[in-house]
């Protein structure tokens, strides 16, 4: 059944331009919001429409210039048969090279080519769309609503309760369709109502015969002779429509009326009986009203169980830590806020790794990658200072930070910077064999936020700290092989050798290291100049630029 090879979509919302090629059938888009993730869902649905109904607006129009036409095209392989036959589009044939993603007019005999079709949506400023087939050897030719219903495209979003319908269109009755021997395009659902409505005017309704007869008398009596009456259904206001047709749980409620999380649920389980079968699925928020447990289950059923193409987005960590890292499609927009580019996330090179242990770094655009978990707690801390000191959080900065787990940070911070990420890292100096990579990383436009040579965070915190308020600190810890404490330089060093202490560690753990944090930038004001100072209002910085 019907696939989508490549999707180009020009002025359309908030894209102007997108060209992208799809050599698979699960497609995961991830990335952040107002990234253009639904508009791609939205510019696929609509040039496979299943209806010749669809409404545009100025405001569909990028940056609402209705000057500039929307031009969406889908290039699909496998389309039905009764579409290739030459009196439908079996003329406008192309052809597709997996190798290069090269699509071709001309068309050869070459079994590594793939047969493909493209169709194009436009609308221009009447807001009138046209759907045709396209190729560069003749003139376009329109495709009907009828024939796009054949490519099975259907669209799972927050308004699922037309898929409880047995509508002409609705993935119901296209799975309907597959069970059916009919080979035309009578609706089943229609003919069925006309059924019933004879075995009811058949049948009558016999508690109303007293009633008539009386009527009836006196319809005689008045001069009138009409023949007999009788009592049944007047379609006037009960209109003979599929859409009147759907289903209902064993107590004869309409599922329409159950909760929104169990009616995604259904409707996802109506999509993946047509998958099945082959078909394009479209879901948009994957996760929403589901519980995390459920929204494992279903992105692990929808791709274990597809035959069809699904594509679908999510702001879910459990979706994303489900999936195969190469199911994932990073979507992000240039800086000039015009164009979108999607990127398929590796499968090799410890990219799994990376994005189950990060899953929620990869909704944002600038990145922290931190050594440990201490810095992992200072930056917690410092976004809540931020907050104090009335400048943005982190996150609407489009900024968050993840776990580099030691000497892996760096690797993890070159690979998410060539991801298109905006990337720094926050880590020790501690370590010559990590100290000799931080120029590359700079070369690379990696920006590095590190501790003096030779030292490790703890021991940074602990030599430049103001002694009041180390003394703060350490009153909460444990410090009882450090002996007395005097004043002296070298019970700064002792302190710090204790903190990290591989049996009593103070801050090697998230929320001891923000507390730590905390009291810091309470005490900010006190710390006089000095290389951690110096090192976290640049990393502060970083965030805003």
């Amino acid at each position: 059944m019907s696939n989508i090879l490549k999707l180009d979509i020009e002025n359309f919302r908030g894209i102007k331009c997108l060209s992208e090629t799809f050599d698979k059938n699960f497609i995961c888009l991830i990335g952040r919001g107002d990234s253009g993730k639904t508009t791609i869902l939205d510019s696929i649905y609509y040039v496979l429409y299943p209806s010749h109904i669809l409404q545009f607006y100025d405001t569909d129009f990028f940056n609402a210039d209705v000057t500039q036409p929307i031009k969406i095209e889908a290039t699909l392989a496998n389309i039905p048969d009764i579409l290739q036959t030459e009196d439908k589009f079996g003329l406008y044939k192309r052809q597709y090279n997996k190798s290069t993603g090269e699509i071709t007019d001309e068309v050869i005999d070459n079994p590594e080519l793939e047969d493909v079709y493209t169709i194009r949506l436009t609308v221009d400023k009447t807001l009138e769309p046209k759907w045709e087939m396209v190729t560069g050897r003749q003139e376009p030719k329109a495709i009907s609503a009828t024939d796009r219903s054949k490519l099975n495209c259907s669209f799972i979003s927050d308004y699922v309760d037309k898929h409880f319908s047995w509508s002409k269109g609705s993935p119901l009755y296209q799975l309907l369709k597959n069970f059916s021997s009919e080979t035309d395009e009578r609706n089943i659902i229609i003919d069925r109502l006309r059924e019933v409505k004879i075995n009811i005017d058949s049948a009558g309704f016999p508690q109303t015969e007293s009633a008539i007869n009386e009527v009836t008398k006196y319809v005689g009596i008045l001069g009138l002779n009409i023949g007999a009456m009788k009592t049944s259904i007047d379609f006037k206001d009960i209109v003979i429509k599929d859409n009147k047709v759907c289903l209902n749980n064993d107590n004869n409620i309409p599922l329409r009326l159950m909760g929104k999380g169990s009616k995604r649920i259904i409707s996802m389980a109506i999509q993946l009986a047509l998958a099945k079968r082959g078909g394009i699925v479209l879901i948009d928020e994957i996760e929403q009203g589901l519980e995390p447990d459920r929204i494992r289950q279903i992105v692990s059923s929808l791709k274990n169980e597809n035959k069809g193409q699904i594509f679908l987005t999510t702001h879910s960590r459990d979706a994303i830590v489900e999936l195969n890292s190469n199911d994932l499609y990073l979507v992000k927009k240039f800086d000039d806020k015009e164009n979108v580019y999607i990127k398929n996330i590796p499968s090799k090179d410890n990219w799994q790794a990376i994005v189950r242990a990060n899953p929620e770094g990869f909704f944002c655009n600038k990145i922290i990658v931190c050594e440990g978990k201490t810095e992992i707690g200072i930056c917690r801390a410092m976004d809540s200072w931020r907050v104090k000191q009335n400048l943005p959080s982190m996150a609407s900065k489009d900024c968050f930070y993840i776990v580099g787990e030691g000497s892996s940070a760096i690797d993890r911070a070159k690979k998410i910077k060539d991801l298109g990420f905006d990337v720094c890292v926050f880590l020790d100096s501690d370590r010559a064999d990590v100290n000799g990579q931080k120029q590359a990383l700079r070369d690379n436009g990696i920006q590095v936020f590190d501790s003096e040579d030779g030292n490790d965070i703890e021991h940074q915190i602990f030599k430049d700290l103001p002694w009041d308020v180390i003394e703060g600190i350490i009153s909460k810890e444990d410090t009882s092989s450090l002996g007395n404490v005097v004043d002296i330089e070298r019970d700064r060093i002792r302190i710090a050798k204790l903190s990290i202490n591989k049996d009593r560690e103070w801050y090697k753990r998230i929320d001891k290291a923000e507390t730590l944090g905390n009291t810091i930038f309470a005490n900010w004001g006190a710390v006089s100049d000095c290389h951690m100072k110096r090192v976290w209002n640049a990393l502060s910085e970083w965030i805003d630029a």
